[in-house]
């Protein structure tokens, strides 16, 4: 789709926001801007640097977009060819062609290691005379500093790339194009800028987004090598299974249970390594060694280093040397596991210290995410932090939020071991709902926490930030966008970013009102006292209540003036609000235990996401309904698998237990006296309810004990029945008339909500036809959220369902 804007607008955008746009540092500007266009004749030329293929690109580029807005096909000419025929007198130099000689042009790239490595990157737009326009930057080693320059150029002339493909770009239309006087020197305040797409995004849909990140000044990874890269599971590249793990099994990690289970078919991405083992240190530099000389291929291994990082999830090696190394350093708040900072650091460092021109970059991750206490890394040693349980709801500056706060201390402590500090985060930040790998995608607040967290990060001397993303627009709306320019210019103006984006994209009429529904999500997320990052843990913030009172914002933008492309656009956003609007109802339905009606709420959910496919692919990443989860559990309810025999109350008695002493003072039995306690929604966790513990926004961690009366029909006398509670976290245990039924599991966030269900067989303790006590203990532990958070019932299963 062709997006156009009259030349009048096009005059008044470009030139009032194009300094923002770029991020660019003006010195003095020149008498007369350069006539490109005009009546759609051509007026210049594109003079591009010979032997330079990043300059052939951005020639290209700039030949693209100005026949694009003007209709006129501007002469490309390498440096040196003979000119066309009736050539325009007009010339736009593209890279470091002779007119730059002599200017300061970005240029360079210093490999050593160093405290600045990788800042000589920047560019030049300049007005050298009423007809020469000089575009340039540094092209040296991984930069793509003229390619930013020419892009930066069509931003200024009113072009606009919001998002990645047609769908999301403005190009304005003007039969005359001249660049104003310029005179700029622009660098970026972040060496390390990106978003990377997930691997389950089609390959085209994963050439558009790199394609666009260099249209906004980010870097497409897979042209751009900075610091080496470690991906999960790099670390047995440098030992594969397949070549050691019959001759050598004590190069792997032994289990809990005292076994190394590595055998040669065994996949290297989800292999460890018992670092203790001095042999493993000794063969890896080996390896390394061979790989660097060329010798032997190493995936992990770039023309920088080496990234390495343990496989995904919690690895960890339990034999006795291992479990000394890691100085037993716990953080039960992240994992119910000890970390293995010093081990895995200390290894790393190793290796580094042998090869001192070479990147070692240290994934940050998981059980390494806290700095080492006991190591020193040499001045080689880069590291990714990956903050996997950092809260999304609020900026790493909100006093209120301990998680996000020590995220960013996190960062701060590793940049005192090392000057090569890389902050990425996960956007989409609310990471797995309805099972893992599922988000019900819903706003985000991705813009509100970079804003505030980019200049810290720029004060600790960070190297920037390379997100985890996915196709999923519809959640992230335009903060990759944003994010792009906070990370060239700090100081970016994000007010006026926004409007710019708002005003154009939907209209000057109905713009201000799509920005107040998405403004009023961003502040009700930051407003939450809870720590979240799952989609389950804001059903309290995103309700019925809140979606109906900003509904009048879509109405009022619905109803506004604005052109057909606009038009268009607006009724996708009308999409994007009934999607949360229909969330809302869905997590309603199940509070009042009515199934059926979440299921028709996730359906039209999933019909949306459909409908937005059809619109823009990158809007959502998997369009997976959650509907038959929902059906299943109506399918108990309502005489298909089972029938409802009580609903246990929203409301139930609750009391908290610190001192772990309720099974020993019989918490659970039905002649205990709880009128003295507390009551707790059973369809919010704790974090959702409870005042903080702390100013810093502590929670609760440990035992808790929920208890209700429940009155039984006598009908159901003989049948069997079972006790379903929706979701609770960590761990629960259950008792029914003072008699222990069962135990559900410990469970990690990121096991997804079927995972957390409690569904026991409690047919020999219920007693038909009178009230019966139901209790339920609760550990939380490795969590932002805690207890039970959907709310339960009792059911007879049919004989279908037994069978």
């Amino acid at each position: 789709m062709k997006s156009l804007i009259s030349a009048r607008e096009f005059l008044v955008v470009a030139l009032a926001t194009a300094m923002i746009l770029t991020g660019a540092r003006s010195t003095k500007a020149q008498a007369a801007g350069v006539t490109l266009v005009t009546d759609g004749v051509p007026q210049a030329l594109l003079m591009v640097e010979a032997g330079a293929p990043k300059s052939m690109q951005a020639a290209e580029a700039l030949q693209t977009y100005l026949e694009r807005m003007s209709g006129a096909k501007l002469p490309l000419v390498i440096e040196g060819e003979p000119l066309p025929d009736g050539a325009p007198a007009g010339r736009i130099h593209v890279g470091h062609t002779a007119v730059a000689r002599g200017l300061d042009v970005p240029a360079g790239y210093d490999r050593t290691i160093r405290e600045d490595l990788f800042e000589e990157e920047g560019y030049v737009l300049r007005t050298l005379d009423a007809n020469t326009l000089l575009v340039a930057g540094n092209n040296d080693g991984p930069y793509l500093g003229t390619l930013y320059a020419a892009y930066a150029l069509l931003e200024k002339l009113g072009c606009r790339w919001y998002f990645p493909g047609e769908w999301g770009e403005i190009i304005p239309e003007s039969a005359t194009v001249t660049v104003p006087a310029l005179d700029v020197l622009s660098r970026p305040d972040f060496a390390v800028r990106g978003v990377a797409m997930l691997g389950w995004a089609p390959g085209e849909q994963r050439a558009m987004h790199a394609e666009w990140c260099v249209k906004v000044g980010m870097q497409d990874r897979g042209r751009v090598s900075m610091y080496p890269t470690a991906g999960d599971g790099f670390l047995a590249m440098l030992l594969p299974p397949s070549e050691y793990a019959e001759s050598h099994p004590e190069f792997y990690a032994m289990n809990k249970q005292g076994n190394r289970t590595m055998t040669p078919r065994s996949g290297v991405h989800h292999a460890m390594l018992c670092l203790s083992n001095p042999e493993v240190l000794e063969e890896s530099i080996k390896n390394l060694r061979l790989a660097f000389a060329g010798e032997k291929r190493i995936g992990a291994v770039t023309e920088m280093g080496v990234g390495l990082s343990p496989p995904d999830g919690t690895p960890f090696c339990y034999c006795e040397d291992c479990l000394a190394a890691s100085q037993n350093f716990r953080f039960p708040e992240y994992y119910a596991e000890r970390f293995m900072s010093d081990e895995f650091a200390g290894f790393v460092a190793a290796l580094a210290r042998e090869f001192p021109d070479k990147l070692f970059t240290i994934s940050a991750y998981s059980l390494r995410e806290i700095p080492p206490q006991g190591v020193d890394l040499p001045s080689n040693v880069a590291a990714a932090i990956w903050p996997l349980s950092a809260c999304v709801l609020h900026a790493g500056d909100d006093p209120g939020c301990w998680r996000r706060q020590e995220s960013m201390e996190i960062a701060e402590k590793w940049r005192r071991l090392t000057p090569h500090v890389v902050l990425n985060r996960y956007n989409p930040g609310l990471m797995n709902v309805y099972g893992a790998g599922h988000r019900s995608y819903v706003p985000e607040r991705a813009v509100a926490n970079f804003v505030a967290e980019a200049p810290m990060m720029k004060e600790m001397g960070l190297k920037g930030s390379f997100d985890q993303g996915c196709s999923g627009y519809l959640i992230s709306w335009i903060s990759y966008y944003l994010k792009a320019k906070l990370l060239w210019d700090v100081n970016a103006d994000i007010d006026a970013l926004k409007n710019d984006f708002y005003n154009t994209f939907f209209g000057h009429a109905a713009g201000p009102h799509v920005r107040a529904w998405w403004d009023a999500c961003e502040q009700a997320l930051g407003n939450a006292q809870n720590h979240a990052h799952e989609d389950f843990l804001v059903n309290h913030i995103y309700t019925m209540d809140f979606v109906d009172r900003i509904r009048p914002h879509v109405e009022a933008a619905l109803t506004a003036e604005a052109t057909p492309e606009q038009r268009e656009r607006l009724d996708t956003f009308a999409l994007i609000a009934e999607h949360l609007d229909r969330y809302a109802a869905m997590n309603a339905a199940k509070k009042s235990l009515d199934y059926a009606a979440a299921v028709e709420a996730n359906e039209r959910m999933t019909a949306i996401f459909h409908e937005l496919d059809e619109i823009y692919p990158l809007f959502v990443d998997r369009k997976w309904s959650i509907a038959d989860r929902l059906q299943a559990v109506a399918a108990r309810m309502d005489g298909s698998d089972g029938e409802t025999v009580a609903e246990l109350p929203l409301e139930m008695a609750f009391a908290r237990d610190p001192f772990n002493e309720g099974i020993m003072a019989d918490w659970y039995h039905p002649a205990f006296d709880d009128s003295g306690w507390d009551t707790k929604n059973t369809f919010y966790t704790w974090e959702q309810q409870d005042p903080p513990e702390s100013l810093r926004g502590h929670s609760y961690a440990g035992y808790g004990w929920y208890r209700a009366d429940v009155e039984v029909d006598g009908a159901f006398s003989g049948r069997p029945i079972r006790l379903f509670v929706g979701g609770a976290i960590n761990e629960a245990w259950v008792w029914v008339n003072g008699r222990y039924i069962g135990h559900r599991p410990h469970q990690l966030w990121w096991r997804g909500a079927a995972a957390h269900r409690i569904d026991l067989d409690i047919t020999d303790a219920v007693r038909p036809g009178q009230r019966n006590m139901i209790a339920i203990r609760v550990l939380k532990d490795a969590d932002a959220g805690g207890g039970i958070y959907e709310r339960g019932f009792l059911y007879a299963p049919s004989e279908t369902a037994q069978e």
